[in-house]
């Protein structure tokens, strides 16, 4: 059975980027440590697990680290929640700005965030501690030039 991260992986394929889907599974121990380590949240439809989001410190600012809705659930409102609660939660800890890294053209991931008032950074204008955090973030076998820094701040 996969995982809601490898389910909802398996979209890019459909925009062009199929080595995502074909990325191997994440090791459930690496999982449950990057897990622990950050801050995580897991939304539930009907009961059933429909989408999570991990958040923390990287580059000394508060970063969302991974978000993925169950395509199955997609479209729905999880992901905007999970992405609220992830920036409520970075306010309440006095943070006042949230980094990511997305891919530019794929629409359930820069559009989606900046509907959501976030803004793009171009990485090679960003400070150094971010682009690094950004460069760590490229997928395997994937062109940097596909993705972007963004920003939201109060």
């Amino acid at each position: 059975m996969l995982t809601i991260g490898e389910r909802a992986d398996r979209l890019f394929a459909e925009h062009g980027f199929p080595q995502i889907a074909a990325l191997p599974p994440t090791p459930r121990s690496e999982f449950h440590r990057f897990v622990t380590d950050n801050d995580a949240w897991l939304a539930l439809w009907h009961d059933v697990p429909a989408g999570f989001a991990v958040a923390g410190q990287a580059a000394g600012e508060y970063w969302l680290k991974e978000i993925a809705v169950d395509p199955a659930r997609g479209r729905r409102g999880v992901g905007g929640a999970l992405l609220s609660t992830v920036i409520d939660h970075a306010r309440a800890g006095g943070a006042s700005r949230v980094f990511l890294s997305t891919f530019r053209d794929v629409p359930f991931n820069r559009p989606f965030y900046e509907r959501r008032g976030f803004t793009v950074i171009e990485p090679e204008s960003a400070a150094p501690g971010l682009r690094e955090q950004f460069m760590r973030e490229v997928p395997p076998g994937v062109d940097p030039a596909t993705r972007t820094l963004m920003v939201w701040h109060s």
